[in-house]
């Protein structure tokens, strides 16, 4: 399907951006109209920056690493899985901090 898009959107007044891993193939590269900025994953140190998203609370280090880990680093999934976090109830704003609700196991 995102081939057929791909080869229809030339001369449309439309911007797709799609998001994959590497792995992924697609056939849409020799596009004049295509472009594809890679998002590498994230130093350690960034990444651990990143993941502040998830709250200075106790206990919030094991849940970046967590993150760090499920997302290879990524800086767009590692804020997309914060996200899901939020949404899901397991963690909750606290004022300016996030606080973890549910067991890191879950």
């Amino acid at each position: 399907m995102l081939n057929i898009l791909a080869d229809s959107i030339g001369t449309a007044k439309i911007l797709m951006l799609v998001n994959y891993r590497p792995e992924y193939s697609h056939q849409w590269g020799s596009k004049t109209y295509y472009t594809q900025l890679r998002l590498d994953p994230s130093t350690r140190k960034r990444g651990r920056d990143a993941a502040l998203l998830a709250g200075r609370h106790y206990g919030a280090r094991p849940l970046k690493r967590l993150i760090i880990e499920k997302t290879e680093g990524n800086p767009f999934f590692m804020e997309e899985t914060v996200e899901v976090l939020l949404d899901d109830g397991a963690l909750v704003r606290d004022g300016t901090a996030l606080r973890l609700t549910k067991p890191l196991a879950e």
